[in-house]
């Protein structure tokens, strides 16, 4: 009987739980997706492409950023990039 008791007792704070957790993750969720939508907008304004690629893999990196930026530069630099300054970037 007991048992039962708790059960019957412990039903209401399980119900209550359920609903603020999903009153908050609509609030976070609310939140979240301006954030995202903004960041999409943002693009590198610099791109490091690896010297392991090949010429038609790079041709498709240009490529695909030349479809969403119609308006660009392409900027070629030799030499060895330390890996803290990948890291930074």
């Amino acid at each position: 009987m007991k048992e039962v008791l708790l059960v019957l007792s412990a039903l209401p704070f399980l119900g209550m739980g359920f609903y603020v957790m999903k009153k908050l993750d609509g609030f976070i969720f609310d939140r979240e997706k301006p954030l995202e939508d903004e960041s999409k907008l943002k693009e590198p304004f610099e791109v490091i492409l690896s010297s392991d690629l090949s010429l038609a893999e790079i041709d498709h990196e240009i490529d695909k950023y030349r479809k969403k930026h119609s308006d660009f530069a392409i900027i070629l630099k030799g030499g060895k990039v330390a890996d803290n300054e990948l890291e930074r970037k």
